[in-house]
């Protein structure tokens, strides 16, 4: 799957499937110049929040553009494989230790807040904003996106 959108693939996903990726590579090269020729063009679900965040952020001056080139998650399963590295099933990072289970993938953060009193910043947009939210301008969302 990888492989037809066109990204890089490790060495060690390559071994044991060589015959597949040389029966393929006409299969792949065809899909890879169908999607160059419609990377300027968003799915309609990408569309709406480009829309979105063009009117949004139209009066702070900023524009912000959704990444052109993305992976389809379409199988069940896909996106746990991918959360984790290929020959473990443990990641860590200052941020965060991965772990993979039976039933899906535990992502645990270091710095875990039970609460989000005062630390949840709302932009001020359309809707009101709780009392126990921070309301911030416009264009910090729009920076910090």
């Amino acid at each position: 799957k990888l492989a037809a959108q066109g990204f890089e693939l490790p060495e060690e996903s390559k071994t044991g499937e060589g015959e597949i990726f040389d029966f393929a590579g006409d299969l792949f090269r065809v899909y890879r110049e169908q999607s160059r020729l419609l990377e300027s063009h968003l799915c309609p679900i990408d569309q709406r929040i480009q829309n979105f965040l063009d009117d949004a952020l139209k009066s702070t001056g900023e524009s912000i553009q959704l990444p052109k080139k993305t992976i389809c998650m379409d199988r069940y399963g896909l996106a746990r494989e991918l959360s984790l590295p290929q020959t473990g099933s443990e990641f860590h990072n200052s941020e965060i230790s991965s772990y993979r289970l039976s039933n899906g993938v535990l992502h645990n953060p270091l710095s875990d807040k039970r609460t989000t009193k005062k630390t949840f910043h709302v932009a001020e947009y359309g809707l009101p904003i709780p009392g126990d939210k921070v309301a911030v301008p416009l264009v910090t969302f729009a920076r910090l996106l």
